[in-house]
């Protein structure tokens, strides 16, 4: 049986402001039964990861849009970007150019998507906030629309997985920022 995916009601102003930080027992706490991220973050499913620091974790797209498609997520469970406090976003934020430099760094793209789904009309099919980092290639451009917002996704095939993954971390622990 499928877990249900309601949408939850927009913040109040004042939740939006309010600045909280998650220690492990908080962070646990937030995390949503049934959602498939929140169980990779507890380690309860396999990921190919990628980055992992106090806040976010970084894993590949096992239904990838291109090789090294390359989820993000914050550890605490929040369905859309409008549901979660400034500094939640923040720091989820914070760890994108890094990663994106090591999804480019390991599969030799130039280029990339930034994109970030809020509800069923949006195209989000995991409700727990994530943003896709998807290389692009040239030789790949006829099958994008104009906006290189075309959806084709495949299977990723778990040796490539192992592969990019190992190849992405080898490059962030040469930053100082990353804890893999």
């Amino acid at each position: 049986m499928e877990p249900e995916l309601g949408l939850p009601s927009a913040p109040s102003p004042s939740d939006a402001n309010e600045q909280t930080t998650y220690d492990a027992q908080k962070l646990l706490a937030s995390n949503a039964d049934g959602c498939i991220f929140c169980d990779i973050v507890r380690g309860k499913l396999p990921s190919y990861k990628v980055f992992e620091n106090e806040h976010v974790l970084s894993f590949l797209d096992i239904h990838p849009c291109s090789k090294g498609h390359t989820l993000v997520i914050p550890k605490a469970h929040h369905p859309r970007v409008d549901t979660m406090p400034a500094d939640v976003a923040m720091n989820w934020f914070q760890s994108i150019p890094l990663i994106s430099k090591a999804v480019l760094y390991a599969t030799g793209a130039e280029d990339f998507n930034l994109i970030n789904n809020n509800g069923v009309a949006a195209g989000q099919v995991v409700f727990h906030s994530h943003l896709h980092i998807i290389p692009r290639y040239p030789s790949v451009r006829p099958r994008m629309d104009r906006h290189g917002l075309r959806w084709l996704s495949t299977d990723l095939v778990p040796e490539e997985g192992v592969r990019l993954a190992e190849k992405m971390k080898e490059y962030l622990q040469r930053c100082t920022h990353a804890r893999i």
